[in-house]
């Protein structure tokens, strides 16, 4: 399910130099496993256990992928194809920024309350 998100999200927003489908899986992806970690770190038990592991390693494994990124921003740096080196960096950075920024707000709930 994961990865089907991640494709319908690709091809409904990604548009040439503007990879927003796979930004918002990405974001996504870190949110559901920011919350996921959140929820494992305060219920014990075994089956919660499985079920944060599975939708930690399943869902999110197939919604968020570096290689769907990584491809991304080498396309941007394709001559004649790219927007050129400030956008696939610019692009690598607001992504990894923006994910932390989620994953902290999501799981910081659970450390701080």
């Amino acid at each position: 399910p994961g990865v089907l998100l991640r494709r319908l999200l690709s091809a409904q927003l990604n548009r040439p130099g503007l990879p927003l489908g796979t930004f918002c899986a990405n974001m996504l992806g870190s949110l559901i496993n920011a919350i996921d970690a959140a929820l494992d770190s305060r219920i014990h038990s075994v089956g919660s256990d499985l079920a944060f592991k599975g939708i930690a390693l399943g869902f999110d494994g197939g919604l968020s992928t570096v290689s769907s990124w990584a491809g991304e921003m080498h396309a941007m740096l394709v001559p004649g194809y790219g927007h050129g080196p400030a956008r696939a960096y610019a692009y690598a950075a607001v992504t990894v920024l923006c994910g932390q920024v989620l994953a902290l707000a999501a799981y910081g709930w659970s450390v701080w309350t």
